[in-house]
């Protein structure tokens, strides 16, 4: 590292020379024998008034240390995950899907769930950035939501004690159908509730209410949801060749 050293005394700004090479723009600049440092990360050229240093550091002996690498990108989003059962478009290409995953992008609704002690509710939107290029069909941004699927802990079967805004509830263990997401392994099944009969007589639910057993186990949506989050799947009503289907996770 090259360093080069001068001084701000008594009201004087001083220029100085600090030389960088492409495609280096930021230096960092120290006050000797303090803790104070400035990040600065414009294009250095001979002459450059230390008008900014003097403001937020202060005036005293300086090094400029070149040659230093730009700040690092941020690190990716981590990876999506697919839902275990068939979800089009959701899905990535490894569990029979479009491509990478595409979350509720494809799907002409979104599911925004609350949670209130032992009930938890799943509000119907209607999702405004459906993009038919996302889809497992023509039809997935004008199709109605007929069922919610979503992953719960596995000792949790049989915890929900009612439903209001759709038929009464199942349980199903699942696993994926091609190689499974980051973090799971092959053949390894998750214990998925469903409700269903949310669009009857063409009629589309707009809220659905669960309660949960105030007794069992999974009295409450953190000890009921698998990892405490809402992990789930909507499918449309179209036909599984014609497949129609959002999926997300949110957390409590």
């Amino acid at each position: 590292m090259n360093t080069y050293s001068f001084n701000i005394l008594n009201m004087n700004i001083l220029n100085f020379i600090c030389n960088t090479t492409a495609p280096t723009t930021c230096v960092t600049v120290c006050a000797l024998g303090g803790p104070e440092t400035m990040s600065v990360c414009n294009s250095f050229v001979p002459g450059l008034s230390l008008a900014a240093l003097e403001y937020n550091i202060g005036y005293g002996s300086y090094t400029c240390g070149t040659n230093m690498p730009p700040p690092p990108s941020p690190p990716p989003p981590p990876p999506f995950q697919d839902f275990p059962h068939s979800c089009f478009p959701g899905n990535s290409a490894s569990n029979e899907g479009v491509g990478t995953g595409t979350g509720i992008n494809g799907f002409a609704w979104n599911i925004l769930p609350s949670f209130s002690g032992n009930n938890i509710t799943f509000t119907v939107v209607p999702n405004p950035s459906c993009n038919p290029s996302y889809s497992g069909g023509s039809t997935c941004c004008s199709s109605n939501l007929n069922k919610i699927e979503f992953v719960i802990n596995a000792n949790c079967r049989g915890a929900i004690a009612s439903v209001v805004g759709s038929l009464l509830p199942s349980y199903q263990f699942q696993t994926w159908p091609g190689t499974p997401p980051p973090g799971f392994t092959t053949g390894e099944s998750l214990l998925i509730a469903k409700v269903t009969g949310m669009d009857l007589g063409g009629v589309q639910s707009q809220q659905v209410t669960i309660t949960l057993r105030p007794d069992a186990v999974c009295s409450t949506p953190s000890k009921f949801l698998y990892n405490g989050e809402f992990w789930f799947a909507a499918y449309g009503t179209t036909t599984r060749l014609d497949g129609c289907c959002g999926t997300e996770i949110v957390g409590i």
